[in-house]
């Protein structure tokens, strides 16, 4: 592969989660960039899969998907954290924000305690869905259609 251009990026905080709280921690320098955000009721947190990051290099582009035992999948087709780069996005519920903290508490994301956020984007409804979308059949049809909140019922169970 040619290499074309290096890349540096930086982390503007991190991932933490104590005692069933879940909050993203800002660097000092960027809490007054929340400002407005509060009136957001999700965000979009762009992080960095820093546990996978040894598996870089040693990637399957096809591999079994967990949820759909006997299916195969390309890489590309799934949200695995394990990639040639490891950015991951999460959505979550917006449930405080804090400028003069530099911290968002949110209802959960799918990383770990200490995972480091590159970036964070407020959700808007008209450019973050569509009306219309097609998944392959592969996709459980028990999964739901929205995104579940925290606490609600889910696949038939509370």
């Amino acid at each position: 592969m040619e290499k074309t251009a290096d890349l540096t990026l930086q982390t503007i905080g991190s991932v933490e989660k104590n005692n069933g709280a879940v909050k993203i921690k800002l660097d000092g320098e960027y809490g007054d960039g929340l400002s407005g955000l509060d009136g957001f009721g999700h965000v979009m947190i762009i992080w960095w899969a820093d546990r996978y990051v040894e598996y870089r290099n040693q990637i399957d582009m096809v591999i079994d998907l967990p949820y759909a035992p006997g299916t195969k999948a390309g890489l590309f087709a799934t949200r695995s954290p394990v990639r040639p780069n490891p950015v991951c996005i999460s959505t979550a519920e917006i449930k405080e924000v804090s400028s003069a903290n530099g911290e968002i508490v949110i209802d959960e994301i799918d990383a770990s305690d200490g995972t480091p956020v590159l970036d964070i984007k407020p959700y808007y409804g008209t450019e973050d869905r569509v009306e219309e979308y097609s998944q392959p059949n592969w996709v459980p049809e028990e999964w739901p259609l929205w995104r579940i909140p925290i606490g609600e019922e889910v696949y038939g169970e509370e």
